[in-house]
């Protein structure tokens, strides 16, 4: 899942659109008009629950320092790991639910 967030090949709108699996790149839960892992991990407000959650383990999570953290300590590495995984299976999960419902594409609200 890591390589998912370092390409940008993934659960992502700006992806999806790409391979044109989708008709636009916006955010299924922000309206934010480009969806990519960076705004995954640090923005969408979907996600904040994990963040806080790796916040409260230890992880700081700002973005100029999060290098220096992850090289740190194999912990810090492995806790920013999980929190990726968590974020990108849970977006998984909800892109399924909403192929099962029959949403294909994300129309501006």
């Amino acid at each position: 899942m890591l390589a998912q967030v370092f390409t940008g090949h993934g659960v992502f709108g700006k992806y999806l659109k790409r391979i044109r699996v989708e008709r636009s790149s916006e955010c299924w839960f922000c309206n934010e008009r480009e969806d990519t892992p960076e705004h995954t991990l640090w923005e969408c407000p979907e996600w904040e629950g994990y963040r806080a959650e790796a916040r409260a383990g230890g992880l700081d999570l700002n973005r100029s320092t999060i290098g220096n953290e992850l090289v740190e300590s194999k912990s810090k590495w492995v806790a920013f790991e999980g929190l990726i995984e968590n974020i990108l299976r849970a977006k998984t999960v909800r892109e399924n639910e909403r192929k099962k419902s029959g949403v294909r594409s994300r129309v501006r609200t």
